[in-house]
């Protein structure tokens, strides 16, 4: 894709070969058209269901439209390619900008990016900028579930949120590698602890090699949780 917004009103699904890639992460960009107006947990841009996937997203970036909040559940990325698949792109944003005072509205119980079913692969730099509208306890910057599929995060920047129960959550997933993590909390003066960091539950074989900024300070919880898992690591 070359450079330019690209306003889409449809999920786009990216085959199991598939390689998409734009002039460079802040030229390329692909945005909801505001007449698209969902009621339910919908993808922006999802992959074909398959283990033996080689897709590869890179060099664009995927906004998500947030003004309108009762329309609010866009998964900016719903991947599901195995472990021969590379995720390259800028952190996924979210409109409207940052205003005064902060917006805090409440949202809709879904997650801005998602990895399910034989989902996997190489993700490098993965987050979001500034997701502040994000007032629900089941938003979730990155919800990973139900795949044993190989999954390796190159550096995982999950930060600004309000309101949710956890900004990530791994949940009945295997074989995950994280190498550091940076975050921060939402800076909102009586929103700074409510918020879980990374929580993982049910999980087997995961490994979190290094997490700087460990700013929230949430209480009668851990910033970093594992909850009836199996072969586990943390190390700073």
């Amino acid at each position: 894709l070359r450079k330019g917004i690209y306003f889409i009103d449809g999920t786009i699904t990216l085959r199991k070969d598939t390689i998409l890639y734009g002039a460079d992460r802040n030229l390329t960009r692909i945005e909801v058209h505001p007449s698209w107006n969902p009621t339910r947990e919908t993808p922006m841009i999802t992959t074909a269901n398959d283990a033996t996937a080689t897709t590869h997203l890179g060099d664009l970036s995927i906004g998500v439209d947030a003004t309108d909040l009762a329309n609010d559940w866009f998964v900016a990325l719903d991947w599901q390619a195995g472990r021969n698949s590379i995720v390259h792109i800028g952190q996924v944003y979210r409109a409207p900008a940052l205003t005064s005072p902060r917006n805090r509205l409440e949202t809709q119980p879904h997650s801005l990016l998602r990895i399910r079913h034989s989902g996997g692969g190489r993700w490098y730099f993965t987050g979001s900028v500034k997701a502040f509208t994000s007032q629900h306890s089941d938003f979730r910057i990155l919800k990973v579930e139900g795949t044993t599929e190989p999954l390796w995060f190159y550096a995982l920047n999950p930060e600004h949120l309000t309101g949710p129960e956890a900004y990530v959550e791994f949940k009945d997933a295997s074989n995950v590698r994280i190498y550091s993590v940076k975050s921060e909390f939402s800076g909102i003066d009586g929103w700074d602890d409510k918020s879980v960091i990374l929580r993982f539950e049910r999980v087997a074989n995961v490994a979190l090699f290094g997490h700087g900024a460990l700013r929230n300070a949430v209480q009668g919880r851990g910033v970093v949780e594992f909850i009836e898992s199996d072969r586990v690591l943390a190390t700073l």
